[in-house]
């Protein structure tokens, strides 16, 4: 009676592991745009977006250091098109003339929950008071396949004071981050 009783309760047990697994693993999913991690692709046909930025179009008074951070609907993130997307985005000064920046993506193998996030910092300091645009090719891809739904551009307008503490996220993520710098 013992060893049937045990015998139902490793069964049971074991059961119930598998189940809340397969919830864990369904909802969190890989960023491919598959919808419910299970390969189905529920999701593979929504474009990719740009969900977010941290500065508005218009923006004014932003600091001269501003780690500016974009938010997309997709993973951007994935190695598989990191050698693509970091040709993807651009920083100007009102002359048209291109800003160095250095690009941040999560490390996605470390930092899954960031893989839709790109922080885009200048490599030196913006002069202040002055116009600059970002913009964001339309050949920025996602894990997917699928490509931005259009390219954006907006601009935003230094003040004159440095920003005192880091992005949150950024900080957060510490070192596990892949740094390119145009």
């Amino acid at each position: 009676m013992y060893v049937n009783i045990r015998k139902r309760f490793v069964i049971l047990f074991t059961l119930l592991f598998v189940l809340s697994a397969s919830f864990v693993y369904a909802d969190g999913g890989d960023g491919s745009g598959d919808g419910d991690g299970q390969g189905n692709g529920l999701n593979r046909n929504i474009p990719l977006t740009l969900k977010s930025s941290s500065v508005a179009d218009g923006a004014t008074d932003v600091a001269v250091n501003e780690t500016i951070q974009l938010s997309f609907n997709k993973n951007i993130c994935n190695i598989t098109v990191l050698s693509n997307n970091r040709t993807c985005f651009h920083l100007t000064d009102e002359a048209g003339e291109a800003v160095s920046i250095k690009l941040i993506f999560p490390d996605t193998q470390v930092q899954k929950d960031y893989r839709r996030e790109v922080f885009i910092k200048p490599a030196e300091d913006l002069d202040p008071n002055t116009s600059y645009e970002i913009a964001v090719d339309s050949t920025l891809i996602a894990k997917n396949g699928m490509t931005l739904d259009n390219a954006h551009v907006f601009s935003f307008t230094t003040g004159t004071s440095p920003m005192d503490k880091e992005n949150a996220i950024l900080e957060k993520l510490g070192e596990n981050v892949i740094t390119y710098e145009t």
